[in-house]
């Protein structure tokens, strides 16, 4: 059988990205660190399981319905969202994960040519979906642990088309301020989509934290 020719088939933005390298399964790190429990909030785990609301409804489902697609927009669970944040179900979109949610914006607003702009010590995910879509990552370095918004401002051109910022920031745990998060908005002004990513937003006790919710009603 002839072997097909990968390096002609695989793009060259594929074949120069860099491998990922998932951790050890939990036992095998438990065993590493000898410890007896791994709370992995790297992943935005929750170490105490389902709240006992959700473990009720768990327990009343009814097997047959496992064999069964939902819905494939999430049409109760995005009214249910939408109402608990007053917002309309239009403007809830439901993924399988951040992941996924990530790769619907940058599939569906960039093309062959643009641009997204993230930061250098951030969730990495932003950054390799570009690349692996075919679509520059411009990757400005972070100040003192800080997205620097004035770097940011200034990497923007015609070509760009999505910014994404993680507030609260992993790795490193800084946030942009309300004041910051409103200048920064209003700077860009509505020419790119600016992408807020709150996934650690249960960590931030500051009193000048913004809630992203209330930013798109202003």
């Amino acid at each position: 059988m002839i072997e097909p020719n990968l390096d002609r088939l695989v793009p060259a933005y594929v074949r120069e990205f860099e491998p990922y390298i998932p951790s050890k399964p939990d036992p095998e790190l438990q065993k590493l660190y000898g410890c007896d429990h791994l709370y992995r909030l790297n992943n935005n785990e929750n170490p105490l399981g389902p709240p006992p609301g959700a473990q009720e409804v768990i327990r009343r489902f009814p097997p047959p319905r496992g064999a069964v697609y939902p819905s494939g927009d999430s049409y109760y669970l995005r009214r249910e969202i939408a109402a608990c944040h007053g917002l309309d179900p239009d403007q809830v979109l439901v993924g399988n994960g951040a992941n996924e949610v990530i790769a619907f914006v940058i599939k569906a607003f960039c093309g062959q040519g643009d641009n997204i702009i993230t930061a250098d010590k951030t969730f990495a995910v932003y950054e390799w979906v570009a690349v692996f879509s075919g679509i520059e990552a411009r990757v400005v370095p972070l100040k003192e642990e800080r997205f620097d918004d004035r770097a940011m401002l200034h990497n923007i051109d015609a070509a760009t088309k999505v910014i994404f910022l993680c507030n609260p920031n992993n790795p490193t745990g800084t946030y942009w301020s309300r004041e910051t998060l409103k200048a920064f908005l209003d700077a860009v002004g509505g020419r790119q989509i600016v992408v807020v990513d709150e996934a650690y937003f249960e960590f931030v006790e500051a009193v000048d934290y913004p809630d992203g919710m209330s930013l798109l009603k202003d």
